[in-house]
Formats: C-alpha cells, sequence, structure tokens
C-alpha cells in the first residue's frame, strides 16, 4: 500500500505478489521494487499501477536493495542463501553470489559502490562466521567472511550516509558498527545498546545526516541514540507490541515512521 501521511489514509493499494511481501523500497519517484513468498521480485509502475516487469527466483525473496549510485543494478536475497545482481535495463542476472549461511536477512551496499555486505541466518553450529559476508560487485568474490563472529544473527545492515562505516542489528540486543574498508573491523568500543531484539527482525535506521540512530525494540518502544557518543537520547513508548521497522524521513529529520508486530503504522515528529 502507499500511504498519505497528511490524511491517514491509502492512495494506492497494488496487487503485484501472489503471497506476502517481504521487502519494498523505491527505485526511482515513481517505481517501486519488492519481493515476496512469491519466489518473485517485482517492478512496479506507482503512478499508473503496472507490473513492469517480474524477476524470478527459486526461493523466497527475503531482500531487495537499489544500487545508491546506479538506479539499473538491483541486488536481491532468497531464502537458498543466494544473493543476485540483476541489470534493470535487461531484466538479466548478472552476478550470482553464494554463501554458507541460510536466508538472506539483509543487504546493504558501501560508500566505495564496488561493494556490498549481506547477513544471513546461522543454519549449522559453529558457522557463525558465515553470517555476515563482503562481495565485490563485479566479481562476486568474497572479500571477507570473517566479519561478525559473534553467535547472533543480524536482521538488518545500513552503511552510514556520511562516514565510512556501516551498522548492524544484532540480535546480541544492541547495533554495532564496522568499518567499511578492509578487512571490515568490528568497532569493539561502540556500540548502541538499550533497546532489544528477541529473535524479532527488529529493524534500524541512520538519519540523512548521521547524527542519529533510531532502532525499533521488542519491548514496543523506539530508542534514538546519538551516533558519536552512544548514548540514548529519548525513548519513545509507541505498544506493548515489538516495533519491526523504522525509518527516518530522508528530509524532514524530526519525522520517523514506525511499523509493529500489530500491523500499524506510526508516525512520531
Amino acid at each position: 500500500k502507499l500511504w498519505d501521511c497528511s490524511t491517514q489514509k491509502a492512495i494506492a493499494c497494488y496487487s503485484c505478489h501472489d503471497k506476502a511481501v517481504r521487502d519494498a523500497e523505491w527505485l526511482s519517484c515513481d517505481k517501486i521494487v519488492s519481493g515476496g513468498y512469491d519466489m518473485n521480485a517485482v517492478v512496479l509502475d506507482a503512478e499508473r499501477e503496472e507490473v513492469v516487469c517480474r524477476l524470478p527466483h527459486r526461493g523466497f525473496v527475503t531482500a531487495v536493495k537499489v544500487h545508491p549510485s546506479d538506479r539499473n543494478l538491483l541486488l536481491t536475497g532468497d531464502s537458498t542463501a543466494t544473493a543476485k545482481s540483476w541489470d534493470l535495463r535487461t531484466n538479466q542476472v548478472t552476478k550470482h553470489f553464494t554463501g554458507a549461511g541460510g536466508r538472506i536477512l539483509d543487504i546493504a551496499v558501501l560508500q566505495s559502490g564496488s561493494e556490498f555486505v549481506a547477513s544471513s541466518e546461522i543454519v549449522r553450529k559453529n558457522a557463525a562466521s558465515q553470517a555476515m559476508v563482503v562481495w565485490d560487485i563485479a566479481s562476486s568474490a568474497v572479500l571477507s567472511n570473517q566479519v561478525y563472529i559473534e553467535p547472533f544473527t543480524c536482521p538488518t545492515l545500513r552503511a552510514h550516509p556520511s562516514t565510512n562505516v556501516f551498522l548492524a542489528q544484532s540480535n546480541g540486543d544492541y547495533v554495532v558498527l564496522f568499518s567499511s574498508r578492509k578487512p571490515y573491523k568490528l568497532n569493539k568500543y561502540k556500540r548502541f545498546e538499550g533497546h532489544t531484539v528477541a529473535g524479532h527482525d527488529v529493524g534500524f535506521d541512520v538519519s540523512s545526516d548521521g547524527t542519529r540512530i533510531c532502532s525499533g525494540s521488542s519491548d514496543g518502544k523506539v530508542y534514538f541514540y546519538d551516533f558519536h557518543s552512544s548514548r540514548v537520547l529519548k525513548v519513545v513508548p509507541i505498544s506493548c507490541s515489538p516495533n519491526l521497522a523504522v525509518a527516518f524521513h530522508p528530509n524532514v529529520l524530526s519525522t520517523v515512521a514506525v511499523s509493529n508486530w500489530d500491523g500499524n503504522i506510526h508516525i512520531l515528529d
């Protein structure tokens, strides 16, 4: 659904998947790309309400990510532990990236634009090091599979908009920081903690100016952190259900959208 925040009404409802939608984001000002449990990624024209193309997968499509500087390049992840890069001019797969973990949880393109990091489920004992892998987009080579060796999955990844770091939501109940440059070192002295994940796919977001971190929580609250000091700035109670997804407004930094387990979307200002 496409919502008008000022009227709190849905202005469009798109039926482009046969089953539930897992992930979606804007491809351009008038197109949306989404992935779902019908094993398809779909590019949709939001104005005409028409499907532009369908990109078939062998598993559930669990993550979609448009390249920030090349809008013709789409990265997808699925339940078979495989990520793919697609050329949207031809709707063809250009590279396959096959990991050793379980389903892909999230994808983030790093600041160089030539690398991306993917997180996945841990599917066997002593495989925690395979839960986060950095790949080279052009060659599909593994650049590092020893990024995060703690025994926790990371359901959400974000590249910082202004510094060479990326962040990951850990099921250890904290957001952790990594360098975006080799060897992608974990920052042991800085993390954002106070919220709880408790096995849910709890999301977080970074403000467009890079100064604030906002995280959902399994306790029904939203936590705001200062990026530089990592201290908690504010805690906002929303409901008794876990808050699973949060997103800063790209231009109005005081506005945040939050969705929770109950199926409601809340706008914080």
